[in-house]
């Protein structure tokens, strides 16, 4: 009884091992039958952010040779097909570090490289407290080390400061008051608060001319 059994699982294996090969062997007689005379990435995008998975919109256009081809429902061959380019098609895709990815993508016996920039994603934009500027006299030019724009970097633990070179959009200083500013910066709006005061910006006082009296210099000048 016993060696019953060990030759029917005997058995029951050979016959498994015949449906793999078969199965194998059908599946490269497909690759075969059709033969690609080109392929071509469509919408392949130059930039991801970090986090971002492979795009859908991302096609591939296959050219297969003459009478190669699958066949369409009325048995015609198929000159050239559209495909949406899945992961097993391209390798070395990934958006977890900022930088350039370089990729391959493989369809049949065809590879096309190709590249694209991760960014670091920007996840906050604010002014910068210890430079704001947040009080101005009447008519006083602006101070573009007073307004300090400072964006936070989701892959980084770094920040970059954008500076204005020049005064935003709608600053002045003509009359005293409250005032705010929206300024854009990565797609994200920071309010600038500040106030002039209704007083003109005080003069500095010119040093003291040693040929002229003062009280620390009482003499007059010598004729």
């Amino acid at each position: 009884m016993k060696k019953i059994s060990i030759s029917i699982l005997i058995l029951l294996l050979l016959v498994l091992t015949v449906i793999i090969t078969a199965c194998g062997e059908s599946s490269k007689k497909t690759e075969a039958r059709y033969e690609v005379d080109s392929i071509q990435v469509v919408n392949f995008p130059t930039s991801l952010n970090i986090g971002d998975p492979l795009p859908q919109y991302i096609t591939l256009q296959v050219i297969y040779k003459d009478k190669s081809g699958p066949k369409d429902g009325n048995g015609d061959y198929i000159e050239q097909q559209t495909l949406s380019l899945t992961e097993s098609m391209i390798k070395g895709f990934s958006t977890d570090v900022a930088g350039i990815c370089e990729v391959e993508i493989h369809f049949a016996n065809l590879m096309i490289p190709a590249s694209f920039v991760v960014n670091d994603t920007i996840t906050m934009v604010a002014l910068d407290a210890k430079s704001w500027k947040y009080e101005y006299y009447l008519n006083e030019p602006f101070q573009e080390n007073g307004l300090v724009l400072i964006s936070y970097k989701s892959g980084s633990i770094t920040s970059t400061t954008y500076n204005p070179q020049e005064a935003p959009g709608g600053f002045t200083t003509a009359n005293a008051g409250d005032y705010s500013i929206k300024i854009k910066l990565f797609d994200f709006d920071v309010t600038y608060f500040y106030t002039v005061v209704d007083q003109e910006q005080p003069t500095e006082n010119p040093p003291d001319d040693p040929q002229q009296p003062s009280e620390d210099n009482p003499t007059s000048p010598p004729e």
